[in-house]
């Protein structure tokens, strides 16, 4: 019996990628039978390969599966043989389909039936149709088959996701950029769209990505998401865990555990002084003490049902009694820390409370927590699955949890000793000793055995030639190898990805594994305790590395900068106060203005910049940053740009997009930060999301919401109006309505708007006419919420020699114009900001003097607020350097735009 992993593509900014246990069981047991291990002779493997030492790596084939990566492998029982199937190909190479020959250690060409010959030899170039490009699954003589290369946003990228389906003799197949489901039928080598699981939801998208999936050889199905779904008569179920009494109580620690976060953002407001009026009222000690009245009230229920909980029930709730009883220890901390001022001592402890019980949820647990670059591997004859570690985007983890196939229920395992936290490892089942191995070469060269009935984890003896030749071919930029396991001898082979000159890019490799060869030594000097997690992201991911960094956080020292700031002449904020600014990379990105809390909030970046989805809060009182909560990564691209589009990260929260744009604004009626993230249109699935943020509590509502256009965060702006927010989308204006989930459509006649562009429009309210401004390029209009009238302005003073964008723009009351983050040269060869007098209805411009935050003429990560508390106008960039400007009409240098100059002078 053979088990197989498929080959993915890893973020070359990450140290690892999804590996995929690919299930090939064989038999016709019925349903609630465990097969028998699959009958036959054994697979004929090279000289070489039985002659070398256990645990050291051979050879098969230098290259011969393709220059492609990403794909599905499965082990074919009917032909004895593996079969590479898909993938993303950055060039013509191999067949879309190919098997491994193992008698002539090569891989083949695998052709449809009667193609052979036709399309090309076994090896080598092949003469199949072209494809359109555009095309995703048929060439241009109509041949259904996937197009590898299908295109940057829409690569074939399988993440190893492919399974064998025993009972049906198919290959399943779901292409996560096409929300389908296809087959690969082995005997006629076609491929065909399963159309009736064209159905699944995004939350099946979203478990299935960078995930799991796996043949249950009990039931008879192929199970995905680590088997949170399960395609069950051409359709992907659903399948729901854990009985009514524990997920009632874990419902109930997941509210709890929502408002010690709460408590946490509010210490941190506090400490930062970005509190609103009604919040620095609270006392935070009675809110502590109120918190652990009604966590040591459900620790006494929970412990009071232990009497109605089964076996492995009773043992999550003993877990869970001792976390509570430490989350309570902390509070009981932060209690008498926080009663006479905040330190970072104090939200230290109020963070370790929720912590405590977030763990709790994991206690309380009815299958593992969402996380990327991890397969099960099942093991045929008890029916049970092991899955171990994994990427949950803000850490990585070293848990193990096994799965029962005949009754589908998971159960938490908590070994001695594990191996370190891992993602991107290999996991198979070895029929001969019928234990599990895991092999991890990315820098680790590390072999691991798993015994399922004694809850061990054992280190093999690696032995000095092995552990070279492992390091050789694993990859250190983020390929991971392939592996399979063979009977009657336990034979484990690698797909290597590796881009290095000493080991044949795309080669495949073979091992034969001795789990008898333990390691005692190793196995306690390299394993972990239950629970010991890597975190992701470096110090700045952590949120108490803000205030172990701040410094003295003070108000009087800012208040005097603030008072000296000279007119008309941009002046960064001193760097040397800015101690905890972490220097992300957010841009393509705006920056908005909490009024209620005297803070901005940044959420720039995506694609090659920053990727997680922490808000960065800036006080404005006290000149530090500070986050809520440790942000979670995208894997690969940031959503949307050439990678997953899932909807929603692992814990619930909105993803970073490609870019951000003005696609997030301040809502004053909900007092929340709402973000419109983008459309997830793929075949027949479809999405348009919208996510809210509490800046109080400094972490995001659960969500998705929905939006009622098709949301592109490219094209969507957000502003704020006294009224709320007010969302100009797909040509139409919107408010949300946080509190009921909803957007309300507002009236609109008059004049017609212009498409938008990515940084080319935007808007700003004009407070003394009570309307709101629209720019797109040389357009400018007024929108009067109230009537509805979208009214053109055709102002004067513009031409065609002048370049600029007016994303980010600002209303001066003073000024009774609108300040636009774009220069352009005028007639005196200087470059000047462009002003637009709302009065005269004409484009003017003005000489601002200091530091050039536009950079030449404009800046994509420039973000631009006015506060009417100050009179000032900040800009905020993707480095978090922030600067202000106090405008002074009496004293500043304002013309009317004339001819742009071929030439600007700074």
């Amino acid at each position: 019996m053979l088990r197989w992993l498929g080959g993915v593509y890893g973020n070359p900014g990450r140290a690892a990628a999804l590996l995929a246990v690919l299930a090939c069981a064989a038999g016709t047991a019925g349903a609630g039978e465990v097969p028998a291990s699959e009958p036959g002779a054994a697979l004929e493997w090279p000289e070489a390969l039985a002659k070398a030492p256990v645990h050291t790596w051979t050879m098969l084939d230098a290259g011969g599966y393709g220059a492609r990566n990403s794909v599905g492998l499965v082990y074919l029982p009917d032909e004895r043989s593996f079969v590479v199937l898909g993938g993303a190909a950055g060039k013509a190479g191999a067949y879309s389909e190919v098997t491994l020959n193992l008698k002539a250690s090569r891989w083949e060409n695998r052709f449809p039936v009667g193609m052979e010959g036709k399309w090309g030899e076994p090896t080598g170039p092949t003469q199949a149709p072209a494809f359109n490009p555009y095309s995703a699954f048929k060439d241009l003589e109509g041949n259904v088959r996937p197009n590898l290369a299908y295109g940057y946003n829409s690569r074939m990228e399988l993440w190893g996701n492919a399974a064998y389906d025993a009972a049906r003799g198919k290959v399943v197949v779901p292409f996560h950029r096409l929300s389908q489901t296809w087959e690969y039928d082995p005997k006629t080598r076609m491929w065909s769209h399963l159309a009736s699981a064209d159905g699944a939801p995004y939350a099946f998208w979203d478990d299935l990505v960078f995930n799991s999936m796996c043949y249950d050889p009990v039931n008879r199905e192929v199970l995905a998401g680590a088997c949170r779904w399960a395609l069950r008569n051409g359709k992907w179920e659903e399948q729901v865990f854990g009985g009514v009494l524990v997920n009632e109580l874990r419902g109930k620690a997941e509210v709890l555990a929502r408002r010690v976060r709460h408590l946490t953002g509010a210490c941190r407001a506090r400490y930062y002084v970005t509190e609103s009026a009604a919040m620095a009222a609270v006392k935070l000690e009675e809110t502590c003490a109120a918190l652990a009245k009604e966590i040591a009230a459900f620790a006494s229920e929970s412990s009071g049902a232990a009497g109605k909980a089964g076996a492995y029930e009773k043992q999550q709730l003993g877990w869970a009694a001792e976390d509570l009883k430490r989350a309570l220890e902390h509070l009981g901390k932060a209690q008498g820390l926080l009663a006479s001022r905040v330190t970072p001592e104090g939200i230290a402890a109020a963070e370790d409370a929720w912590e405590a019980l977030d763990d709790v949820l994991e206690d309380l647990a009815a299958h593992p927590p969402k996380r990327a670059y991890a397969r099960p591997a099942v093991d045929e004859r008890r029916g049970k699955m092991l899955l171990f570690g994994g990427h949950r985007l803000d850490r990585i983890t070293s848990d193990t949890w096994v799965y029962d196939c005949k009754t589908r229920t998971w159960e938490q395992r908590r070994p001695a000793v594990s191996p370190s936290p891992r993602y991107g490892h290999g996991l198979v089942w070895l029929p001969q000793s019928g234990k599990f191995v895991l092999v991890d070469g990315a820098g680790r060269a590390e072999l691991w055995s798993y015994d399922l009935e004694a809850d061990a984890w054992s280190l093999l003896d690696e032995g000095g030639a092995k552990r070279e030749s492992l390091t050789s071919i694993a990859s250190t930029w983020g390929w991971q190898p392939e592996m399979s396991a063979s009977g009657p001898g336990d034979v484990v082979v690698t797909l290597s990805n590796h881009n290095e000159s000493k080991v044949p890019r795309f080669s495949t490799w073979a091992a034969r594994i001795d789990v008898s060869k333990v390691d005692a030594a190793g196995t306690q000097q390299k394993g972990v305790p239950f629970r010991t997690e890597a975190f992701e992201g470096g110090p700045t991911a952590d949120p108490r590395w803000y205030e172990q960094k701040a410094g003295a956080v003070e108000t009087a020292e800012q208040e005097a900068w603030l008072d000296g700031l000279p007119a008309n002449a941009w002046v960064t904020r001193e760097k040397a106060s800015q101690k905890n600014n972490p220097n992300d990379n957010r841009a393509w990105g705006t920056v908005i203005y909490d009024p209620e809390r005297d803070q901005f909030l940044h959420w720039g970046g995506g694609h090659v910049a920053y990727v997680g989805n922490s808000v960065l809060h800036y006080s404005l009182r006290t000149n530090r940053f500070y986050i809520g909560h440790r942000p979670e990564f995208g894997l690969v691209y940031a959503a949307g740009q050439g990678g997953m589009k899932n909807s929603t990260s692992y814990r619930n929260r909105a993803f970073m997009t490609g870019h951000s744009y003005h696609s997030y604004g301040y809502d004053r009626r909900s007092d929340k930060a709402v973000f419109c993230g983008q459309t997830l249109a793929e075949g027949t699935v479809k999405a348009s999301l919208y996510f809210a943020y509490d800046p109080a509590g400094g972490e995001w509502l659960p969500g998705p919401l929905a939006t009622p256009w098709e949301a592109h965060y490219g094209f969507d702006r957000l502003y704020p109006e006294p009224e709320g927010l007010l969302a100009w989308a797909s040509g139409e204006f919107w408010r949300p309505d946080v509190a009921k989930r909803a957007w309300e459509k507002q009236p609109r006649t008059g004049a017609k708007l212009p498409n938008p562009s990515h940084e080319g429009h935007g808007m700003a309210y004009d407070t003394k006419r009570g309307r709101m401004l629209l720019f797109a390029g040389t357009y400018v209009a007024a929108y009067d919420s109230k009537s509805g009238e979208v009214k053109a302005l055709e102002p004067q003073g513009l031409n065609s020699g002048h370049k600029f964008q007016c994303r980010e723009l600002v209303y001066l009351p003073d000024w009774d114009a609108v300040l636009v983050a774009s220069r352009v040269p005028d007639s005196d060869g200087k470059l000047r900001w462009l002003l637009y007098d709302c009065a005269k209805n004409a484009w003017h411009a003005v000489l601002l003097g200091g530091a050039e935050i536009t950079g030449k003429t404009y800046n994509v990560a420039l973000g631009l607020v006015y506060d009417s508390k100050r009179k000032l106008v900040w800009g905020v960039d993707n480095t978090a350097t922030v600067s202000a400007l106090r405008p002074d009409l009496k004293t500043a240098d304002v013309r009317v735009l004339e001819a742009a100059a071929p030439e600007a002078k700074k």
